[in-house]
């Protein structure tokens, strides 16, 4: 639904609307993981490249602080050019959370160091969950390349502080 539809139906309390949202599960027969050698897990050692793919993705980076279980990443001549790591939602769920230097996307790196954080995962037993914005097409691409199924979209409003609703 339209942002507009929001501000009619709660006027004065609508801030703005975030989504729809793809809602992904996998099915562990369904993933087929396919190591790359340019991925590997990322280490202690790794602080520094860390910091500078920080600094490279400037206002594109969204990587959760809670991505931290079973992070790997695309290596480059000692640079990094995309990260993944797990956020758990709960002890036995959780989802891969992604980012690649906007200068190298395109290039699979995003769903190569994906699937290496959903290999770990699944080896752990956990049930992989996908979260992402509809319109970041080449994430949702991602989640059903490694053979995620859609089972829902959602859509969340946020309201206003000083609604008596919020």
């Amino acid at each position: 639904m339209l942002p507009s539809f929001w501000e009619r139906a709660l006027p004065g309390d609508f801030e703005r609307a975030i989504g729809p949202a793809f809602q992904g599960c996998l099915q562990p027969a369904r993933f087929a993981h396919e190591a790359n050698p340019a991925v590997r897990a990322v280490g202690d050692a790794d602080g520094p490249a860390l910091e500078e793919f920080r600094a490279a993705c400037g206002p594109d980076w969204n990587m959760p602080d809670e991505a931290t279980h079973w992070r790997h990443a695309w290596f480059e001549g000692g640079a990094v050019t995309a990260l993944a790591g797990y956020r758990a939602w709960s002890e036995n769920t959780g989802d891969p959370c992604v980012i690649t230097r906007p200068d190298a996307r395109s290039g699979g790196r995003g769903a190569a160091v994906v699937s290496a954080v959903v290999a770990e995962a699944l080896a752990d037993g956990k049930l992989l969950l996908y979260q992402t914005l509809e319109a970041n097409e080449p994430a949702v691409r991602i989640a059903v390349s490694l053979g995620y199924e859609r089972y829902a979209n959602h859509l969340a409003v946020r309201l206003s502080r000083d609604s008596p609703a919020a």
